[in-house]
C-alpha cells in the first residue's frame, strides 16, 4: 500500500505549499514523498505523523491504527482493544491472527520511534549542551539514526545505565561497581565531568522540611 500522506493532507484541506509551511518541508519534496518518488527519513515520517497526530507506521501505509497510544496508562491494553474483533463471553478480546501479525509489527515499531524520541529529546536538551552542540545533534546526528533497531538499542541502553545510576545512589555496591566502571569508560573516551569538583557535599533542601 501507497502511504497516507497524500489522503491525509486533501483531509485538512491543505495544499502542497500550505504542508511545507507547517512542517518546514520543501512542496516539491512532500510531493516526492507522496508519490513514492523519494523516501523520508525516520525523522521527517515522524515529524508528519506529529503534524497529523497519526503514527508513523500509519502515515506509511503499513498499519490501519490511526491512533498514538504511547502516552497512555496502559498503551498495550488501549491498542488491543482497538484491533479486537470483539470479546468473549469473559470479556477477553478477540483478534484475527492476520491482523495481529501486522499491526503488532507496527505497534512495536511505533513504541521504539516514540522511546527513542522522548529519551534523546530530554537529554540533548537537558543535558547542559551549548545551543551549537543542541543543534548539532538535532540537524546532523539524530536524523542519521534512521533505523528502529538501532533507535532500540540506543533507548535500551540509556535506560539502563540510568536503572544502575539511581541503584547506585541508594547505596546497591553491586550497581556501585558497576557504574564506576560505566563512568570510567565514558570519561575516557568523551573526557572528566567538568561539574565534578563543585558538587562536594552539595544536596538538595526539602524546602517543607522542619529542619
Amino acid at each position: 500500500m501507497s502511504n497516507r500522506l497524500r489522503e491525509l493532507r486533501n483531509e485538512q484541506g491543505l495544499t502542497l505549499k500550505e504542508l511545507g509551511e507547517k512542517t518546514g518541508l520543501a512542496p516539491n519534496t512532500i510531493s516526492q514523498y507522496e508519490t513514492g518518488n523519494r523516501e523520508p527519513k525516520l525523522k521527517t515520517w515522524q515529524k508528519l505523523a506529529d503534524y497529523f497526530d497519526v503514527t508513523v507506521p500509519y502515515i506509511q501505509g503499513v498499519s490501519d491504527v490511526k491512533k498514538d497510544f504511547s502516552k497512555e496508562r496502559n498503551p498495550f491494553e488501549k491498542w488491543i482493544k482497538s484491533i479486537a474483533a470483539g470479546t468473549t463471553e469473559n470479556g477477553d478480546v478477540i483478534v484475527d491472527t492476520e491482523v495481529w501479525k501486522k499491526e503488532m509489527a507496527s505497534f512495536g515499531v511505533n513504541m521504539t520511534m516514540q522511546d527513542f524520541k522522548n529519551i534523546s529529546s530530554a537529554i540533548v536538551t537537558e543535558a547542559g549542551f551549548s545551543l551549537d552542540e543542541v543543534e548539532k545533534f538535532d540537524t546532523d546526528f539524530l536524523p542519521k539514526i534512521n533505523d528502529v533497531k538501532d533507535m532500540n538499542e540506543i533507548s535500551r541502553i540509556t535506560r539502563s545505565i540510568f536503572k544502575i545510576s539511581v541503584l547506585a545512589c541508594l547505596g546497591d555496591e553491586k550497581a556501585k561497581n558497576y557504574l564506576a566502571t560505566i563512568d570510567n569508560l565514558i570519561s575516557s573516551y568523551l573526557g572528566i565531568d567538568y561539574f565534578e569538583d563543585l558538587w562536594g557535599d552539595y544536596s538538595l533542601k526539602d524546602p517543607f522540611s522542619e529542619n
